[in-house]
Order: structure tokens, then sequence, then C-alpha cells
């Protein structure tokens, strides 16, 4: 959507990621940061943090070629299955028309605030909430 040489684009995502990635861990320095493969091959990544009161989601993402393989509903499970066990809620920041909130409706989340831009999704476990 710019005008930007692939170079000059390059950069800017790099810069992007590096602001991110020093984001994280300076606000959640205990986060547990993955790499997605499937087949072999870089799918995605999925960034979350556990703290006393909660399991945040901060970042889960699927390259775009991949999405709506199944790639994500298994490592997302996966972290309902880890708040189930030890008792805590789930959440997560998409924004409004991020096609992933149908997804987290799905698994079980409810919207418990809305910005106009974004909204927390969270999931309460409950001892007879069966995941996928």
């Amino acid at each position: 959507m710019t005008n930007w040489s692939q170079p000059e684009r390059d950069a800017f995502i790099r810069m992007q990621f590096a602001a991110q990635r020093e984001y994280y861990q300076s606000q959640y320095p205990h986060g547990d940061h993955r790499l997605i493969f499937a087949d072999d091959h870089p799918a995605g990544r999925l960034y979350t943090a556990e703290n006393e009161d909660e399991i945040r989601i901060l970042d889960i993402t699927v390259l775009p070629h991949l999405r709506g393989s199944g790639i994500g509903t298994p490592l997302i499970t996966g972290v309902l299955s880890r708040a189930k066990e030890v008792g805590k809620p789930v959440r997560i920041y998409v924004e409004t028309f991020n096609r992933s909130r149908g997804l987290f409706e799905r698994l079980g989340f409810r919207v418990t605030e809305e910005d106009g831009m974004n909204v927390l999704l969270e999931y309460r476990p409950t001892s007879d909430h069966n995941l996928p």
C-alpha cells in the first residue's frame, strides 16, 4: 500500500519485528515464544505469557497461505488445556475485523471488552468444558 521499494519494506518489517520483540520481552520476560511448523516448513508463531492471574495469548500468526488449514486450532486448544489444568482464564486481544475471532469464539472465548477497533476475548475453563 506504499510506494516503498522492496529493501525499504524489508527494513520496515525488520524494525517492526524488533520493536514488537523488545516490547514482549520487557512486558512479559517469561513469555513463551514458539515457531509453528507444518511439514517441516515455517508456518507461523505463537507467543504466550502465563502469570498468576491468566494465560495471555500475545500473538498467534499463521502464514496467509496456510490460514484456514487447521494449524491454529490444536495450538489454541493446547493453551486451553493448560488453562484448564491450572484453573486460569485465557485472554487475547484481536481486531474486530480479524477472521480468527470466529475461531476463538467457536473454541469458547467470549468478548469481555470492546473499543471499536479491538476486542478482548476470554476463555474461562470449567470442569464440563470439552475441548475439540
